[in-house]
């Protein structure tokens, strides 16, 4: 067995250059290093560990101990945990509502001012996980077919874990140099400069470079590495954050490890214990020959014979792998005084965790290129250890969603990062919004709704409103509110149709004659075959002039059907007539009328307060076809399409729209548009299968607070953990659990009170704090 670690020899720099102990970079990101090997770097999704139970991080613990197991031996490997400072230049790029030529500035900055301030609340660092590999190989080539096959197994056993490895190319790799060494470079075509023969390494070699004894001046910064040299043999998990979450700088944690062939191992533990039982029979010879006992052997024996065999059954039967393993913590500042201060707060973050950390004195050089991930180790102080010794050290912590122009989501409860999700990467992009009364479910739908509005102009929101909630809101984003009831003046002809009318391949008018079917099944109670043929008949017949002018003109109204109704022969027609003058010549004749409200405005809201139950179930379907004819014709314009449902659970005892909204949940994303629904009855969702699969097809599930009775419920339909649920218990107003795809995060979407925000979504009027404080 290789009786130490290897340790890979690096010049001292005679130019600038030569501090990358870089040959060759290619595309791919491979790194053919000085020494003559070749590294490739990954990057590892990192998993809500912190967030999960005890058993669950066993469970994890088990299955991390499986993947650092999976090394083959040919490698050494490096596993680095990164937190660096988002620069503000890329964060106004990635996270910032851009300007408009509109009202909304005022607003605008307002969201653009939260977000800020929650990303310096978090000292705009974000944690990264990078795996890098490296071997000796004879060929690019050969090494190119190591690294993609060892991926493949890495991959399999990480996404057991939730987590998963992404290929990082050399173009991106270049950037996690460039990024540490401060070297101020512009954007780089690698592609180019590869082609052109240039040295890559200019793009990423700092642009001074001082070695001292204890740190280095590394362009226009200090970095510094520290070394763990022992910790406890009983520490508790999690300790690299423990180390160096609190540190305001950017610094990574490495562990550079080597794997000892396992036969190799198991060959020298045995000859150790043949050695130890060796001793073991000598010095029983010797009690025996002073007629001294020797049945119970000495202490020291004892141990020493029990930690072998031990040792050798986690190589055997636990499939542990026997590691030489360097750990080294690199950081950096903009001062001396700076770096020092952190350097103390690391070293004592350590001893708190039961690990004895020091600085490389006189060797910060060969301390720097083991740290950061080339896939080195320049230093010659490491330690034997079995994988399974390592799960105290998981670089997980809790996953981040943090995506390039994103919706804003709040912050991260654990490690108060902002959220931003681009959903148009998940299957489906609807969502659930799942809470008790006066939790903030509406606020949260209509923070939404706000920054949906200001982020992209080319996607209009429909909102079903049966509280009279968004009026204001609606209105102050330059929105329409249209109030359905029997007294309103605003009026929207339930025969509308465009040439588009469909979210799947019917023909329009067939579609439209089975809408109109519905709704005289209200107005008949019940409808006949007869009674069928005489509607559909007339309902052609009406439309055919509309048709063929290309669906141009004016619609036919509801009136028009009736007075074609009325001119048949049939006695059942009269009876059909007789019963639509109700809602022609009476009361409710308010859809009955050309339209005479702006249902193309790009916010739109169904105001339904004042609609009684007499005219509910007509008024319904009315407001949910003239939202189809909106998402049918976007669908074609290329326009998306947010839909918000308010009390959503209201909707689905009617037979109509409880199928409507089933459709719609199922086929809107072929039309480029997203539902939200929002409701508080959990219960009703555990017993409609409708519902259920409503919810099965929202790959977002917001939950707010919830009944306790409810949350076994809630386990079961989104799969969220006991210790999860502790989030939704009795959260303050505004925070609990947001679901996007098989990622949950705890998070806190409260808001400043003192905004023009919280004046327009505040729904609570005892005024209690959703904001913050």
């Amino acid at each position: 067995m290789k009786e130490k670690a290897r340790i890979d020899y690096i010049p001292i720099p005679k130019k600038l250059q030569d501090v990358i102990p870089v040959k060759t970079i290619y595309l791919n990101g491979i790194f053919r290093l000085k020494n003559g090997r070749f590294s490739k770097s990954y990057r590892i999704k990192d998993i809500n560990y912190q967030a999960v139970g005890k058993e669950e991080k066993r469970s994890y613990s088990s299955r991390y101990a499986d993947f650092l197991s999976g090394f083959e031996s040919e490698f050494m490997y490096e596993i680095t945990v990164s937190r660096r400072k988002l620069n503000l230049e890329e964060y106004n790029d990635k996270y910032l509502l851009k300007p408009a030529e509109d009202d909304l500035e005022e607003i605008r900055n307002e969201y653009n001012k939260i977000i800020s301030d929650i990303v310096e609340e978090s000292n705009t660092i974000y944690q990264e996980i990078y795996l890098t590999l490296s071997t000796d190989a004879s060929s690019y080539e050969l090494a190119k077919s190591y690294f993609d096959k060892a991926a493949i197994s890495l991959q399999n056993s990480l996404v057991t874990m939730d987590s998963m490895l992404e290929d990082i190319d050399g173009k991106e790799r270049l950037e996690i140099f460039n990024d540490f060494n401060n070297s101020d470079k512009s954007d780089i075509d690698l592609k180019d400069m590869i082609k052109g023969g240039r040295d890559a390494r200019t793009y990423i070699s700092p642009g001074y470079f001082a070695c001292e004894h204890d740190y280095i001046k590394l362009g226009k910064k200090y970095a510094r590495t520290l070394v763990v040299t022992d910790y406890s043999t009983y520490i508790k998990d999690n300790v690299i954050s423990r180390i160096i979450g609190d540190i305001p700088n950017p610094v990574m944690f490495s562990i550079t490890s080597d794997p000892v062939p396992t036969d190799e191992a198991v060959e020298n533990a045995e000859q150790r214990l043949t050695k130890i039982n060796k001793n073991i029979d000598q010095w029983k010879k010797k009690q025996h020959s002073r007629h001294l006992p020797y049945d119970e052997i000495p202490y020291d024996y004892q141990v020493q014979r029990d930690e072998i065999k031990k040792f050798i059954n986690n190589l055997r039967e636990d499939d542990m792998r026997l590691l030489y393993s360097t750990m080294t913590i690199l950081h950096t500042a903009d001062t001396l005084e700076e770096l020092d201060r952190d350097t103390d707060a690391v070293i004592a973050a350590g001893k708190t965790a039961g690990c004895k950390i020091s600085v490389l004195e006189y060797r910060q050089f060969e301390g720097l290129h083991t740290a950061l991930p080339y896939g080195l180790r320049c230093i010659d102080i490491s330690r034997t250890m079995l994988s399974g010794s390592m799960l105290a050290f998981t670089p997980f912590y809790v996953e981040e969603i943090q995506d390039y122009h994103g919706s804003f989501y709040g912050k991260n409860q654990i490690s108060k990062h902002l959220i931003m999700a681009d959903e148009t990467k998940l299957n489906n992009a609807n969502m659930m919004i799942l809470a008790v009364p006066g939790s903030g479910k509406s606020v949260f739908a209509k923070l939404k709704m706000g920054f949906e509005a200001l982020a992209d102009p080319d996607t209009d929101i429909i909102v079903i409103d049966p509280e009279r909630e968004y009026g204001s809101l609606v209105k102050a984003y330059g929105g329409e509110v249209i109030k359905i009831s029997a007294e309103s003046p605003h009026h929207i002809n339930l025969m509308d149709i465009n040439e588009d009318y469909s979210i799947e391949e019917d023909k329009p008018v067939t579609l439209k004659s089975q809408f109109i079917m519905s709704i005289f099944e209200h107005i008949l109670n019940g409808i006949t075959p007869a009674e069928k043929t005489i509607i559909d008949r007339c309902v052609i017949n009406v439309y055919k002039s509309y048709v063929e002018a290309g669906y141009k003109g004016e619609a036919p109204t509801f009136e028009t059907l009736y007075d074609e109704i009325k001119s048949c022969d049939e006695p059942e027609a009269r009876d059909i007539a007789l019963a639509m003058e109700l809602f022609v010549k009476g009361s409710l004749n308010t859809f009955a009328k050309k339209t005479n409200v702006n249902t193309d405005a790009r916010i739109q809201c169904y105001d339904l307060w004042d609609m009684d139950e007499q005219l509910m179930p007509v008024g319904l379907e009315v407001v949910l076809d003239s939202i189809l004819n909106r998402v049918s014709s976007n669908r074609f314009s290329g326009r998306k399409t947010i839909i918000i449902v308010e009390e959503l659970h209201m909707y689905l005892k009617y037979q109509y729209s409880a199928e409507f909204f089933y459709k719609l949940w199922k086929r809107i994303r072929k039309c480029n548009g997203r539902c939200v629904g929002v409701t508080q009855n959990v219960p009703d969702l555990m017993t409609s299968d409708t519902a259920r699969t409503m919810l099965s097809n929202s790959e977002l599930v917001v939950l707010l607070k919830q009944s306790e009775d409810d949350l076994e419920d809630i386990r079961k339909l989104c799969h969220i953990s006991d210790e999860q649920l502790n989030y939704v218990r009795n959260p303050l107003k505004g925070c609990g659990l947001l679901k996007i795809g098989k990622t949950v995060i705890p998070f806190d979407d409260r808001i400043p009170k003192d905004t023009k925000i919280y004046e327009l979504v505040n729904t609570d009027s005892k005024e209690k704090s959703y904001a913050g404080n």
